[in-house]
């Protein structure tokens, strides 16, 4: 029996231009007083 096979790829467009992700800016370091770190 005759077959043919057929594929695709899903490829993200923009979206790492684009992600609010990328601005973050780095947490603040925070300073730790007594053993509540």
């Amino acid at each position: 029996m005759p077959i043919e096979t057929c594929g695709f790829r899903l490829k993200p467009y923009g979206f790492f231009a684009g992600s609010p992700a990328i601005d973050v800016p780095p947490p603040v370091a925070k300073e730790c007083h007594g053993e509540t770190c």
